[in-house]
């Protein structure tokens, strides 16, 4: 990724390795807490 960003130009890249959860983990499912009203898991969820 860093070759292709770099062989056309791009400066910056973002890079997220986490999964959004909301698809395992919806957010009416009572297994965990709802956080701020949007995340079940917000460090993964606020970069996903």
């Amino acid at each position: 990724m860093a070759d292709a960003a770099a062989s056309t130009g791009v400066s910056h890249v973002v890079w997220s390795t986490l999964d959004d959860t909301k698809k395992w983990v919806p957010l009416d499912d009572d297994r965990m807490p709802t956080l701020m009203e949007r995340f079940k898991v917000p460090h993964f969820d606020s970069k996903g």
